[in-house]
């Protein structure tokens, strides 16, 4: 990947089907609220480990090198909270 830059995220797949259900549950109550939202598809509903911003993509080819080099091992989240990243 190179030229320009592209807004990106380091981040955890949900996989878990009712966590995911209930997150959807969860974005149509906020729907309900009239707030103005873009709502995220089910199938991308995800944890954001780090928000990187703006980057390269020479920078993301190398973010995703040093990723693949890691050995992941499952563990348990606690969930206390929402966020939101809007675009600038």
């Amino acid at each position: 990947m190179s030229g320009g830059t592209i807004r990106s995220f380091i981040a955890i797949d949900v996989e878990d089907q009712e966590i995911v259900r209930r997150l959807v549950e969860a974005q149509s109550a906020l729907a309900e609220t009239g707030a103005k939202l873009k709502l995220v598809e089910p199938q991308n509903i995800h944890i954001t480990l780090w928000f990187l911003g703006n980057i390269t993509g020479d920078m993301v080819d190398r973010i995703h090198e040093q990723l693949k080099a890691i050995e992941f091992r499952p563990f348990v989240v606690e969930v206390y909270g929402v966020g939101a990243f809007p675009n600038p």
